[in-house]
């Protein structure tokens, strides 16, 4: 499989800044061109959203200080990567996650979906299958779809009792053995269910996909994101080298709430297969770095350990409180357990109500922007997700309002209403 065996070396930790770090104060950012606080539907209706999968969180100020001393040169040429990102994304890995990340199979990208995209159309041909697990991230569809591939559904298996999800990996050999897919795509942690999949789920999986020469492309953009009791297990971990490659897709975007900045990693140990996304990656005018991006990623995985641990911290804390409140105010609903990323996934089916009158509650009632579950799926329905990423002022008191419409709603009952007049079909993040 061509892999090489130029690995980072494990570094000591970089000593922890006793600092306080004021995650608690709201920042207004309506007017920021936000994805998530600043679209016009938000503003006309002047909602709280918990929406967009970024954090209303100042960025460690390492950050922001390398980014000034940056502008302060007033030349913004063209630019080089620097060994360093290499470097810096290694000891990081080695440090987190115990992951020992072979240096050459590293590419740069612009972001993960990007990423997604660039491996779809370089190691499949137009009509080819592709797999993917709903409910999941919506571009995953677009994705598929707007490049000529078909999409193949193997949804994850819901435990209502535990509000728990799983791998269908019967269902996935079947539709492997019926369909013979050339790719699949993963999303660890699975962003919106919060399952970190567990080192024999994905050794199974990998071994699915050997076994029937599906090349697996994983999206573990909230990789960092992993809470107690949970580890992360990267593919190279579990995969055979006898397979058919695999592709690994991380970035700091998430990490460290940068992903306006654009820069992610992809991980291809197998040669062949990294040169020719290599080769499309050139072919289609990405292989330019944004330097702002590289300067803030280096300052990122240099000085900001001490702010992620304390904001996962906080996020943790925010979950805590989260899961409480919506347990004492309405107990009906479930929250699916907390394993990665900082969202959390709502299911409302016990409300007696239909699904979109769900998000017409949510949205006219509550006066909050969710993504509701149909975007990430047929069996979304009557889930909704939060952001947990927000000061905790905000997010107690959007619950509190989430609480209150659903408790007089349910009372209400049922009553007509249109998914088109409630649901945002945009999902970012």
């Amino acid at each position: 499989m061509g892999k090489a065996q130029y690995f980072c070396h494990r570094t000591k930790p970089m000593k922890s800044e006793k600092q306080k770090y004021d995650f608690d104060t709201p920042i207004d950012r309506r007017k920021t061109n936000s994805v998530k606080w600043g679209s016009r539907t938000v503003n006309r209706e002047s909602l709280t959203s918990l929406s967009v999968a970024d954090m209303d969180f100042a960025v460690d100020e390492h950050i922001v200080a390398a980014l000034k001393k940056r502008i302060e040169h007033p030349i913004f040429g063209y630019e080089f990567m620097p060994d360093s990102l290499s470097d810096l994304f290694c000891e990081w890995q080695l440090r987190h996650h115990g992951f020992n990340v072979d240096k050459e199979s590293i590419l740069y990208l612009p972001g993960v979906v990007n990423g997604i995209a660039i491996s779809i159309l370089t190691l499949s041909e137009p009509g080819d299958g592709v797999v993917i697990q709903p409910p999941v991230y919506p571009p995953f569809f677009g994705v598929v779809e707007n490049n000529d591939r078909t999409l193949l559904l193997n949804p994850l298996l819901y435990n209502a009792e535990l509000a728990s999800w799983s791998m269908d990996l019967t269902g996935l050999e079947e539709l492997f053995l019926q369909n013979r897919p050339r790719l699949m795509l993963l999303c660890n942690p699975h962003n919106p269910v919060g399952r970190v999949w567990r080192g024999d789920e994905l050794k199974e999986l990998c071994d699915l996909c050997q076994r029937y020469d599906v090349v697996l492309i994983s999206d573990d953009i909230h990789s960092d994101f992993i809470f107690s009791g949970h580890s992360y297990t990267p593919l190279a971990n579990v995969v055979s080298p006898e397979g058919q490659g695999f592709v690994q897709l991380l970035s700091p975007a998430k990490t460290f709430n940068i992903p306006g900045l654009g820069l992610a990693y992809a991980l291809i140990p197998d040669a062949e297969q990294r040169k020719a996304v290599q080769d499309k990656v050139g072919a289609m005018g990405l292989a330019a770095p944004n330097i702002l991006a590289s300067t803030a990623v280096q300052a990122a995985y240099k000085h900001g350990g001490h702010w992620f641990d304390s904001v996962k911290h906080y996020i943790e804390k925010n979950h805590q409180e989260f899961r409480e409140q919506i347990s004492t105010g309405l107990p009906w609903a479930r929250v699916s357990p907390f394993e990665g990323s900082f969202v959390a996934w709502v299911d409302l089916r016990e409300s007696g109500l239909g699904h979109a009158e769900l998000a017409h509650i949510i949205r006219h009632e509550a006066k909050l922007m969710l993504f509701d579950g149909l975007s990430f799926g047929d069996n979304g329905e009557f889930f909704f997700r939060f952001n947990l990423a927000s000061p905790r002022s905000v997010l107690q008191q959007g619950v509190e309002d989430f609480i209150r419409a659903l408790t007089v709603g349910k009372e209400r009952g049922r009553f007509k209403i249109s998914l088109d007049n409630v649901i945002e079909r945009k999902c970012c993040g």
